[in-house]
C-alpha cells in the first residue's frame, strides 16, 4: 500500500492581530513605522543594516508579513521569525499604540502546522490565491509585450510554479522536484493597483498542487505588504471551480 504522504515537516506558525486601523493602502506605512521600531531585525523590513550592508534589500521570502484583516493592522510570523514578533507584542508595539488591543495567538507557545507532500493516490488540494501580484517590475514590462492572452496565461503559469516551490522552499526542506502545481483559474485578469507608486497587475487565481500548505502562506510578489495570501478551497467551493 502505497503511503500518502512523501515528504512532512512542521511548520511554526505566530499570528498577531490588533484593532490598529489599517486599509490595505497604509499596510506599507505601517511596516515601516515597525521597521523603525525593530531596526536591528531584519525580519521586519527585509534589510540589512550592519555595518557592511547598511540598507541593502535581503531578496529572500518574508518571514514576517504584514497584513490588512476587516480593515486592522494584523501580522504573521514564520518558524524562525517567530520569537521576533512575540517580542514586538510584548514591547515596542504596545509602547507606540497605546489604546490598541493587540494579541498574539496561539497565545501559549507556537502553532505548528505541517506542509506536507501528498504521494500520487491522494487528490489535489486547491487554493484561492487572493490579490496574486505576480510580476516584478521587469517582469510585467515583459509581459505587457507578450503578443496574445495566450502567451500572456502561460508567462502567468510559469510565474505561479515558481513562486510557489521557492515559498514552500523557504519553510520547509521539501524536494521541489516532486512538486506538482498548476494554475486551475483566473477569477479576474485586468485588475491593476499602484505598489510604491508603479502600476501592477493583481488578480485573484486558483492553484492545484500535491503540497498541504500550512495557514497564512502567501505566494508572488510583495507578499510582505498583504498580497499573495493563500485559502484553501473545500466541498461545494471547489465543485463550482470544476464545473465553471
Amino acid at each position: 500500500m502505497k503511503q500518502s504522504t512523501l515528504f512532512q515537516e512542521t511548520v511554526d506558525i505566530l499570528k498577531l492581530e490588533t484593532d490598529i486601523p489599517c486599509l490595505p493602502e497604509d499596510i506599507q506605512g505601517f511596516r515601516n513605522r515597525v521597521g523603525r521600531m525593530r531596526r536591528d531585525d531584519a525580519f521586519f523590513h527585509n534589510h540589512d543594516n550592519s555595518t557592511e550592508g547598511l540598507g541593502k534589500v535581503l531578496y529572500r521570502y518574508p518571514l514576517i508579513q504584514y497584513r490588512s484583516v476587516q480593515g486592522q493592522a494584523h501580522m504573521v510570523a514564520f518558524n524562525e521569525a517567530c520569537p521576533s514578533l512575540l517580542h514586538l507584542a510584548d514591547g515596542d508595539l504596545q509602547a507606540q499604540f497605546p489604546q490598541a488591543t493587540i494579541t498574539c495567538y496561539p497565545k501559549h507557545g507556537l502553532r505548528k502546522q505541517y506542509l506536507r507532500l501528498l504521494n500520487s493516490d491522494q487528490p489535489l488540494r486547491v487554493y484561492k490565491v487572493l490579490e496574486y501580484k505576480p510580476f516584478s517590475n521587469q517582469d510585467y514590462a515583459l509581459y505587457k509585450r507578450l503578443p496574445n492572452f495566450q502567451a500572456r496565461v502561460s508567462f502567468l503559469e510559469r510565474t505561479v510554479e515558481r513562486q510557489f516551490r521557492a515559498a514552500i522552499r523557504a519553510l520547509a526542506r521539501v524536494p521541489t522536484q516532486e512538486v506538482l502545481v498548476q494554475l486551475a483559474d483566473i477569477d479576474y485578469f485586468s485588475k491593476s493597483t499602484r505598489v510604491h507608486g508603479v502600476a501592477h497587475l493583481v488578480c485573484d487565481i486558483y492553484i492545484q498542487t500535491n503540497v498541504l500548505v500550512p495557514d497564512n502562506l502567501s505566494i508572488g510578489n510583495d507578499v510582505a505588504y498583504g498580497f499573495g495570501v493563500l485559502i484553501k478551497i473545500i466541498g461545494h467551493m471547489l465543485f463550482d471551480i470544476l464545473v465553471k
